[in-house]
């Protein structure tokens, strides 16, 4: 499991974990330092980052601190963390508030596309609005 944190020169090897479940805490040198567990997605998991850390990744993306595989990641995860019941909403909104006001990759949109596209069949699907998919569509 890598971690990429904000100051670190790109991160460095955390721990490798086989669990399903497991929790990480990385000590920070900042009440605003951020952490970005499994940076470049190298890891085949999801990471479900505290809101509170949403809200640092978020200005961390505002301000053009993480890499595209990262940004498109922390939507991906944060979209199937929310879709599953294993996170709240609002982190999701956090990060794609973020990536419309200042978003400017290909990769990072489409992300978020999935990401509205499911939200928008879920909430179709929840209300009877029809026209939407009854498994949430969007990234998984």
């Amino acid at each position: 499991l890598k971690a990429t944190a904000r100051g670190d020169g790109g991160g460095g090897a955390v721990r490798v974990h086989t669990a399903r479940r497991f929790d990480v805490r990385v000590p920070l040198p900042a009440a605003d330092a951020w952490v970005r567990l499994n940076g470049g997605q190298v890891a085949l998991l999801r990471v479900a980052h505290s809101p509170t850390m949403i809200e640092r990744l978020a200005r961390g993306i505002a301000a053009g601190e993480l890499d595209v595989v990262d940004r498109a990641a922390l939507i991906d995860d944060q979209y199937a963390l929310a879709r599953a019941g294993l996170a709240p909403i609002e982190p999701l909104c956090t990060l794609l508030a973020t990536c419309a006001a200042t978003e400017r990759n290909a990769t990072v949109f489409d992300a978020v596309a999935s990401a509205l596209v499911g939200l928008d069949n879920a909430i179709r699907v929840a209300t009877g609005g029809g026209g939407g998919s009854d498994d949430g569509g969007g990234a998984s």
